[in-house]
Parts: C-alpha cells; sequence; structure tokens
C-alpha cells in the first residue's frame, strides 16, 4: 500500500514582532491580501477566508449557520474557510475585495462594490467589465485596468468640488498607454506607472489630500452618482518619465514609494527621491505601514504611530458619541521620512501582505 501525505502550506501573522502559524488547508499559496479585519489567501486550489465577517467580506459560509443581521450581528471566521474559487489575482479593500476570475471580476463585501448600490454582499458576484487585468484601490475606492490599459473606477472619491460616490465601474481619461505596469488609487488620486508613446512615465491624476488618508467605510454626505455618462476627466498633478519600469508603488499623504529594479525610492508628488533603500525584493503597504523584504531575506517595517482620542459627534449612528477611536500621532509619512525601516523578522518570504498594524506572509518551498 502506498501512503500519500498531503502538505499543508501556511501563512504566518506578524504583529510586535511576534509570528504566528496560520495552516491552510489545501493547495500552494499564490497571494495574500488584507483588509481591515479579514483576510484572503489564494492558493493554486482554492481561496481561504478568515477574519470578521461584519459585512460578508470573508465570504457566505453557510456551515457556519449564518444569521447576520446588517449591523447588528458580526460573524468572525476563526479558521481559514474555502470559498470554492480559484482567482489568479485578488485584493482586499477595508471591507470589501476585488478577485479576477479568468476574464472576469468579481466583488463581495460591504460597501461600493461596482454594481449600482451600496451592498452587503458574501457571494463574489461578477461585474461587468471587458478583459480586467489588474486590480486594487484602497478603503472604498477600486480600480481595474483593462487589458487595453483603460482605467475604471467606483466607490468615493474626493478629488473634485464635491465629493461622489461612484457606483458603477466609470472609466477615467488617463490618455493612452501602450503599458501599465503599476497603478496606485486612493480616494483623492491615483497614480500610474508605464509606457506612452514618450517612453516610461509616472502620472499623477486627481487632487492632493490635504492631512494623513484616513479610512471610511460609509458615508451619507456624498453626493450619490450612479454612473458617469462620459469618461471621468480629473485634473493632471503632475508626469515625469523614469528611466526603469516600476514593479509596485504606493500613495502616501505627501508622496509616493516606488519599488524599481530592487530599489525602493520614496519621492514627493513631482518625481523629487527623497530617500532610497536598495535591495528590496518585496513591498507591500496599507494606510498605517509599510512593509518590505530584502535579499537577506529580512521583513522590515515602517509603522505610523497611533494615539488614543475620543470623539464627542460620532457620524455613525450606531456609535456610543464618546467612543474611542485611533488617530495617528505621527503619520506614516513622517515616520518614513523620519526614521530607517525597522527589522521585525527574518525568513524567506515567498508572499507579503500588510493589513493595518500587522503583516500575512507565506514562505518559499
Amino acid at each position: 500500500m502506498i501512503r500519500i501525505f498531503k502538505r499543508f502550506e501556511s501563512v504566518f501573522r506578524l504583529k510586535n514582532k511576534q509570528a504566528q502559524e496560520i495552516t491552510i488547508p489545501n493547495g500552494t499559496i499564490r497571494s495574500i491580501a488584507c483588509g481591515l479585519t479579514h483576510t484572503l489567501v489564494a492558493t493554486d486550489e482554492d481561496t481561504f477566508a478568515f477574519g470578521s465577517n461584519f459585512y460578508g467580506q470573508a465570504g457566505y459560509f453557510p456551515q457556519l449557520n449564518s444569521n447576520l443581521t446588517f449591523f447588528m450581528d458580526d460573524e468572525y471566521v476563526d479558521q481559514p474557510s474555502g470559498l470554492g474559487k480559484v482567482f489568479s489575482s485578488i485584493h482586499s479593500l477595508d471591507y470589501h475585495n476585488l478577485a479576477l476570475e479568468e476574464d472576469k471580476l468579481m466583488t463581495w463585501g460591504g460597501g461600493c462594490l461596482g454594481r449600482g448600490s451600496e451592498l452587503f454582499e458574501g457571494q463574489p458576484t461578477n461585474v461587468p467589465i471587458e478583459r480586467p487585468t489588474m486590480i486594487g484601490g484602497r478603503n472604498n475606492t477600486s480600480f481595474v485596468v483593462t487589458q487595453d490599459n483603460e482605467v475604471y473606477t467606483w466607490g468615493y472619491l474626493g478629488c473634485f468640488k464635491e465629493e461622489y460616490k461612484i457606483l458603477k465601474p466609470a472609466k477615467i481619461d488617463v490618455g493612452h498607454w501602450d503599458r501599465l505596469d503599476a497603478v496606485d488609487q486612493t480616494r483623492h488620486m491615483i497614480t500610474l506607472a508605464g509606457e506612452t508613446e514618450a517612453g516610461l512615465q509616472i502620472q499623477i491624476y486627481g487632487s492632493q489630500p490635504q492631512d494623513e488618508i484616513k479610512t471610511f467605510n460609509y458615508s451619507p454626505y456624498l453626493k450619490n452618482c450612479e454612473i458617469f455618462k462620459m469618461d471621468l476627466s480629473l485634473p493632471l498633478l503632475s508626469k515625469w518619465s523614469i528611466q526603469e519600469p516600476v514593479k509596485k508603488l504606493a500613495i502616501l499623504s505627501s508622496g509616493l514609494l516606488l519599488l524599481q529594479n530592487k530599489t525602493l525610492k520614496v519621492t514627493d508628488f513631482n518625481g523629487k527621491t527623497i530617500k532610497q533603500i536598495d535591495g528590496i525584493r518585496l513591498l507591500s503597504f496599507g494606510d498605517h505601514a509599510v512593509h518590505m523584504v530584502n535579499e537577506q531575506d529580512e521583513i522590515l517595517e515602517w509603522m505610523a504611530q497611533p494615539v488614543l482620542s475620543t470623539t464627542e459627534n460620532s457620524i455613525w449612528p450606531w456609535q456610543d458619541p464618546k467612543e474611542t477611536i485611533v488617530e495617528p500621532g505621527k503619520s506614516l509619512w513622517n515616520v518614513i521620512l523620519e526614521q530607517d525601516p525597522e527589522l521585525v523578522a527574518k525568513m524567506p518570504v515567498k508572499t507579503l501582505a500588510t493589513g493595518w498594524d500587522e503583516c500575512y506572509f507565506s514562505l518559499r518551498s
């Protein structure tokens, strides 16, 4: 008799320099994505979710005897649970997810899911975009790039005279691109890196936020705009030529992070390099933390320094008016400018994702 032993892979949760191992039931891990309170792990056999499922952001799990009522019950998925879906790409925002399933864009969770209303949906459902190839976004603002290098967005946009809540994908007029290598979008701006007729460039559209990027999930004060009837035209803030392709980029409150050929550059919004670190092979980021892995397999971290405060006038009807909230004491941007990244672990990392104040990673075989 021949016995076949199945080898399980794991992800590791790293917080305060302590790593917790989480076993993934089956498959080879391809990628990890983190929301504010939930995590997705995509393998070549399934996609697994765990964490808070308050908005259905983890998924729909009838085996957990779900009986959710919006804003009343919280379901917590404490062990990685399979969605029964194989995705080629995943991306988690605060409380919802984007994923690519063959040539289809799928969304689920809570918020603006690109389907015409602000939803609470645990089942991955298709958003009709032709030939999607890249997904991303922050907080409750999503984007998708197509095979033709067209960019569509939906969710909360604060780069106009009024704030808009776009409920279906609207095409952004970003001109012609021969190739898009990296894109990031926040509530206020979108930044693109790739090849144009003029060569390799970075272009920034939108408006510069006046303070640190903050997290909003639901806001009744935004003007509800179901869909723009024409291309969404955003002001061009700046553009500049670059010598090497950008592997990954991140928008911060006062500048960018650019990963180019294993060099991490910190730049302002006009392309001036303020700081750089060589030998970086992986980069992951959120609104309050940045993680990277260098060629020596060291995991490095920049973390915003929060302080506790209270609010007297909460806009959320279900909150205690004096509920304790977290606001940044030192912004992530200032931490990056003033400090070197901290060494938090040393492991042979394969995939990396950043959450609120932690990171998740898998290891090379």
